[in-house]
């Protein structure tokens, strides 16, 4: 805040800016023009413009809310990467999980680099050496994230926020690292947790089973997503896996045995308008957000090596392929938009609805 100060008998306002980087003080006759003048300079300063700019101007005499358009005529780009980061996570349309890995990524690159003055001057070198320190902490599998993210993200900047088009997360290539596939367990192992599974665990079992749906898929589903028709039922799957993060839903064909387990669950599921949900405590009624003993707890009981949700959806796939099912069918039943995704899932494998039998119990067992 500006302070009082007396000259030749006469009222003075100081307006005064004190950090460990930047100190500068201007004297005003008018404690409004010093106040505004402090809480301009500060507003220059958190959106990262280098402070020796700042303070090159003001001594040229250049009002602080002139700065931003003669740095912008001189071709200095002002911007600063915390305001960016700010703007980005709030401007795009992601799951909650995929927004807190950003957030948490953006927290690392925070944490490495000043705030407040880094801007979007960076170079590929400070980028490579932001990235290697992840590397170094964390592997290559978490180095390649952060650079996949923060190089989307730069791209964000160079469309909306007039970024330099060269973007240096491009340039760093990608970092050695370790490919883990997702378990796939045996069919009979999965028999075996299903046999101790009881009342809504099954069903879920099932519903991961026969739809191939992701974690979120499944969880998210609605009673309006369930057609239960005689000849013709159908289920509704929604997923933010996107480019642009919009919510797409597809109407998949269900097969008996997942029609009948259904049928027997609504009569017993309440009215929620979630198909599954906690059963007990303070939440019961509300829908899962995160079953992180699911079904590891079921096969811990059964026996069996754990599995997570993903798993079952590999297994889904892989039973299809074992019964020789179309590659493309398998690309239908996994939702993937490249076939090469599918490929990958099986490593070598109309209407989709009569194949779906093959999930009914299973013809030959097999993994992927």
């Amino acid at each position: 805040m500006p302070s009082k100060r007396q000259r030749n008998g006469k009222k003075l306002w100081v307006a005064q800016i004190n950090r460990k980087d930047f100190r500068k003080e201007k004297i005003f006759e008018d404690r409004d023009q010093a106040l505004a003048w402090e809480l301009e300079v500060r507003r220059l300063l958190k959106i990262g413009i280098p402070t020796d700019s700042i303070e090159r101007l003001l001594n040229a005499g250049v009002p602080p809310e002139e700065i931003e358009a003669v740095l912008s005529k001189e071709g200095i780009h002002s911007v600063s990467l915390h305001r960016w980061a700010n703007d980005y996570l709030s401007s795009i349309h992601v799951t909650p999980k995929t927004l807190r890995e950003k957030r948490d990524i953006f927290r690392l690159f925070f944490k490495f680099f000043d705030p407040v003055g880094v801007t979007t001057e960076i170079q590929a070198g400070d980028a490579l050496d932001f990235l290697n320190s992840v590397f170094a902490r964390k592997g290559g599998n978490e180095a390649n994230k952060a650079r996949k993210n923060l190089l989307a993200a730069w791209n964000w900047g160079v469309e909306y926020r007039d970024f330099p088009v060269k973007n240096p997360f491009k340039a760093v290539k990608k970092f050695p690292h370790d490919v883990e596939p997702h378990y796939v367990p045996l069919l009979e192992d999965f028999i075996k947790v299903l046999d101790v599974a009881e009342g809504q665990d099954k069903v879920i079992l099932l519903t991961f089973l026969h739809t191939g749906g992701r974690k979120s898929e499944v969880y998210n589903l609605r009673w309006e997503d369930v057609d239960l028709d005689k000849d013709e039922p159908r289920i509704r799957l929604k997923t933010r896996k996107t480019k642009d993060g919009s919510l797409e839903s597809v109407w998949l064909p269900m097969n008996d045995e997942l029609r009948t387990a259904l049928l027997a669950h609504r009569l017993t599921a309440g009215k929620s308008e979630w198909v599954f949900t906690v059963q007990e405590g303070k939440y019961a009624g509300q829908k899962f957000i995160n079953r992180r003993t699911f079904p590891k707890n079921l096969c811990q009981k059964a026996g069996v090596t754990p599995f997570g949700h993903h798993g079952i959806r590999g297994l889904g796939a892989t039973v299809l392929a074992h019964n020789n099912v179309s590659m493309k069918v398998a690309q239908q039943f996994l939702r993937h938009k490249n076939l090469s995704t599918t490929e990958r899932y099986l490593r070598g494998i109309k209407d989709i609805r009569p194949h779906l039998k093959v999930l009914e119990g299973g013809k030959k067992t097999g993994t992927a």
